[in-house]
C-alpha cells in the first residue's frame, strides 16, 4: 500500500470528525439565497435591461451530487454550496494523525447546489442568453472543471434545453416586439446550427466526420469559420439528433478520473437570422464544454503526447480566464486603460465579440464551474476555485456614483436620453424609442428591437436605423475605452452626413434598378 493511498484511507476513516468540523462551519453561515424559478421569457428579459449595466458576465457554480460508486467506496462530501457562496474544506492531516481542515470560501453570481436540477441551471443561466441572440448579440455559456465533476453532463442538459425550448422561444420574442402582427411557424427566424471542437490550435467539425475547418479574422475584423457545415434546423428532434452524432465523435480519451475525459473544446454555435430585419447581424449562441481540467494526480503516468496536450489545454484555458476577467475589468472599472489579449488562442478569437470592447454587438457571458464533492478530490476542487474566483469582478463604487454624465449613455436618465434622441436623430420619436427607458435600458436593449423601434416613426429607414444605433453605440464604447479623441458627440453634423450620403445611394440603387 503506497503513501497515497494511505493518506486517502485515512482521510474515509475520519468521516465523523471532518463532518463535525463541516457541520459547525455551515452553521455560523448565513441561510442560502434562494435561486428563483425558471422566469417567463419576459421577466428573463426586463430582468436583465434592469441589472447593472457592467454586468455583461455571469459567474456560477454547480456542485454534483456524489456519484454511487464513490458512496460505495465511503467518500463523503467536503464541499458546503450556500447560494451565492461556496466553502471547500481541504483536509489537513497532522504528524500524529489529527485531522483539521483548511477553509477555502468562493462568491459567485449563483452556487447551484448537489440537489439543483440541470433545468433550474438552464433557467437561471441560460435562458436569458437566447434572447440576446434573437436580438442579434452574442450569448456565450462555458462549462470549465475537473474531469469527472459533471462538466459535459451540465453543458450536455442545457444543449438539450435548448434544443426544447429555443423553437417557441423564438415565436414568444418575435410576439413581445410586435403584437399587432401574427407569429409565423419559425417566426422570421432563420435558425442555424453547427459543432466543431478545437483541439489545440486546430478545428474539426463534428457534422462533417472530424473534417478540418478554419477559424479565420476577416479584414473587416469579423471572425470567419471557414469550410464549417451549418444545418437549419426547425425542430427539437432534429438538433437533438446533431447533438447525438456530434457528441459522438469528440475528442476524449481515459484519464484516472473519468474513462471519457474531454481533451478537447466542444463549441455548439447557433447563429440566428432576422429575416424581418436584413439590416441586422446575425445573432450567436455559443454552448461550449470546455476541455477537462486535471491535477497532478491525473497526469502522473502521462506520455510525453498527452503531457504536451495538456499544456496546450491548460494555455487555451488560461487565456480564456485572461480575456474573461480582463473584459470584466474593462467594464466595471474607471481610469488606466485595460487590454483584452482575445488573440491569444484560437478559442478566444472565435469569442471576439464577447471581449472586445469596441464591438457594436450586445455580448452576455455565463461561465459555470463544476465541481466534485468528494473529500479525496477537496484539492483539484480548490484549484478549480482559483481559476473561478478571480473571474468575479466588483463593479467600482466610482463608475456607479457617476450620473447623467453626457459623454456616457450608460448614465442617462429618461430626461437626458429623450433630449439626446431629438438633438441627435429629430426624426426618431422618443416616445416610440425610449418612452420609459433610462440610457442603461436603452443601450441594453437589443440591436434588433431598437430597429424595430425605429422604423416604427416615420421616414426612417433601415440604414438610417442601423446608422442611429451604431451613433448610440459609438458614444459607449467610448465610454467605455476612455477615448475620448474621436468620439461622435464633438463632431456634429458628422451622423446627418451620414444619413444623407446614404439616401443618395438608395435613390442610386432604385435608379439603378
Amino acid at each position: 500500500m503506497n503513501d497515497h493511498t494511505t493518506s486517502d484511507e485515512r482521510l474515509l476513516a475520519s468521516r465523523g470528525a471532518f463532518e463535525r468540523v463541516i457541520a459547525a462551519h455551515v452553521a455560523a453561515q448565513p441561510a442560502p439565497a434562494p435561486i428563483l424559478a425558471a422566469p417567463a421569457l419576459k421577466e428573463a428579459i426586463d430582468a436583465d435591461r434592469n441589472a447593472d449595466f457592467t454586468v455583461d458576465i455571469t459567474v456560477c457554480i454547480r456542485v454534483r451530487p456524489l456519484l454511487p460508486d464513490e458512496e460505495n467506496a465511503g467518500h463523503y462530501s467536503a464541499v458546503a454550496a450556500i447560494n451565492p457562496s461556496l466553502h471547500v474544506f481541504a483536509p489537513k492531516l497532522k504528524y500524529n494523525g489529527q485531522l483539521t481542515a483548511n477553509t477555502t470560501t468562493v462568491n459567485a453570481d449563483v452556487v447551484f447546489g448537489p440537489d439543483d436540477e440541470t433545468e433550474k441551471v438552464f433557467a437561471a443561466t441560460t435562458l436569458g442568453l437566447i434572447p440576446v441572440a434573437l436580438g442579434g448579440g452574442v450569448g456565450t455559456f462555458l462549462a470549465y472543471g475537473q474531469t469527472g465533476s459533471g462538466k459535459t453532463h451540465t453543458l450536455t442538459g442545457v444543449e438539450r434545453c435548448v434544443a426544447r425550448d429555443i423553437f417557441n422561444l423564438a415565436k414568444e420574442y418575435r410576439l413581445l416586439q410586435d403584437p399587432s402582427t401574427p407569429v409565423s411557424d419559425d417566426a422570421d427566424f432563420t435558425i442555424k446550427l453547427s459543432f466543431f471542437e478545437l483541439f489545440g490550435n486546430q478545428a474539426y467539425d463534428l457534422l462533417n466526420d472530424r473534417a478540418t475547418v478554419d477559424i479565420l479574422e476577416d479584414t473587416f475584423g469579423a471572425i470567419q469559420i471557414k469550410n464549417i457545415t451549418e444545418e437549419i434546423i426547425q425542430t427539437t428532434e432534429h438538433f437533438q439528433s446533431l447533438i447525438t452524432k456530434a457528441s459522438s465523435l469528440r475528442r476524449t480519451k481515459a484519464t484516472a478520473k473519468n474513462r471519457q475525459s474531454s481533451r478537447s473544446h466542444a463549441i455548439c454555435r447557433i447563429r440566428i437570422t432576422n429575416r424581418r430585419l436584413p439590416h441586422m447581424e446575425d445573432g450567436m449562441l455559443y454552448l461550449i464544454d470546455l476541455a477537462g481540467s486535471e491535477g497532478s494526480g491525473d497526469t502522473k503516468h502521462h506520455d510525453k503526447e498527452r503531457i504536451l496536450e495538456s499544456k496546450e489545454i491548460n494555455k487555451s484555458l488560461q487565456a480564456l480566464k485572461e480575456c474573461i476577467r480582463s473584459r470584466a475589468l474593462a467594464a466595471t472599472t474607471t481610469g488606466k486603460h485595460v487590454h483584452v489579449p482575445y488573440r491569444t488562442s484560437k478559442i478566444t478569437v472565435l469569442l471576439k465579440n464577447a471581449f472586445e470592447l469596441s464591438s457594436a454587438k450586445q455580448s452576455r457571458t455565463v461561465i459555470v464551474g463544476t465541481l466534485a464533492p468528494s473529500i479525496l478530490d477537496a484539492s483539484q476542487t480548490v484549484n478549480t476555485l482559483r481559476f473561478m474566483g478571480p473571474l468575479k469582478v466588483t463593479p467600482s463604487l466610482k463608475r456607479r456614483a457617476k450620473s447623467n454624465d453626457p459623454d456616457d449613455p450608460a448614465t442617462w436618465d429618461n430626461a437626458t436620453l429623450r433630449g439626446w434622441v431629438s438633438r441627435a436623430y429629430p426624426k426618431v420619436n422618443p416616445d416610440i424609442l425610449c418612452p420609459t427607458e433610462s440610457g442603461r435600458q436603452i443601450c441594453r436593449l437589443p440591436e434588433g428591437e431598437f430597429l424595430e423601434r425605429c422604423l416604427q416613426c416615420e421616414d426612417v429607414t433601415p440604414k438610417k436605423a442601423k446608422a442611429f444605433y451604431l451613433r448610440l453605440w459609438g458614444l459607449l464604447i467610448d465610454a467605455r475605452t476612455k477615448d475620448r479623441v474621436m468620439k461622435l458627440s464633438q463632431r456634429p453634423g458628422k451622423l446627418e452626413a451620414q444619413m444623407r450620403e446614404m439616401e443618395d445611394l438608395e435613390i442610386m440603387a432604385r435608379s439603378a434598378g
